[in-house]
């Protein structure tokens, strides 16, 4: 009779269970720009952690935004000042293209590190216990059932009041700030989704303008307790 490798049995085991184990949990956090998603990410993430420890649950949770961009360069071995511009919204137009794939020993076209980012932000949620901000992170994770999808709002002339504090612009300088990234974030969006997006493919909207960050945040929670995320 042949021996069995229990070592190796035993790995293979493990492989099959992670594979039959439902992806995630995870929530995503979607905004339009000047509305407050990272403090609101790490308020939440606090108190899911904060109620999982009061219930003995050992898994901690974590947020990840900026974070994004270091595991896409790392997966695709290349710097992050590299492929940056794709986290910015930005495209290089054909010449760029042509003038980095002859310049550069490592070089990935726009597409490819678009491919990459929707790859890595997957495959964290799929690990689950997660909150990720931005990034097209409800069209990634659609296909994902244990998921929350987040998305803050608030009127256009809230936003720009709040971009002209930050940066120190004029109203019409703001404004032109405001209306351009929502334009590329949806584009950016819209890629993943395959069609174009509205607030429909979210679960929950929120008024930045009208809502604490508290009443978000619990309201957030509450709603992943009642969906067994937590």
């Amino acid at each position: 009779m042949k021996k069995i490798d229990l070592t190796r049995y035993a790995l293979e085991r493990f492989r099959e269970k992670e594979k039959a184990q439902e992806p995630g949990p995870v929530v995503t956090i979607s905004r339009q720009y000047g509305c407050p998603s990272k403090p609101v990410a790490e308020a939440l993430t606090r108190s899911i952690n904060n109620y999982v420890d009061a219930k003995g649950k050992r898994k901690p949770w974590s947020w990840i935004s900026k974070e994004l961009l270091e595991e896409t360069a790392k997966e695709l071995q290349m710097h992050p000042s590299k492929i940056e511009h794709v986290f910015n919204y930005e495209e290089r137009n054909l010449f760029d293209e042509i003038l980095s794939a002859h310049s550069s020993k490592y070089y990935a076209s726009d597409r490819k590190i678009r491919k990459t980012i929707g790859q890595v932000i997957h495959s964290i949620a799929h690990e689950g216990n997660v909150v990720i901000v931005g990034r097209a992170g409800a069209a990634i994770t659609r296909d994902i059932q244990q998921s929350l999808h987040i998305r803050l709002i608030a009127p256009l002339k809230w936003r720009v009041n709040r971009i002209m504090g930050r940066f120190h612009l004029t109203e019409e300088e703001a404004l032109k700030r405001v209306e351009d990234i929502d334009r590329k974030r949806k584009q950016f969006m819209e890629y993943f989704y395959g069609k174009e997006c509205n607030d429909s493919l979210f679960d929950m909207v929120f008024n930045s303008s009208t809502l604490s960050q508290d009443m978000i945040v619990e309201s957030i929670l509450t709603m992943m307790i009642m969906k067994q995320l937590v």
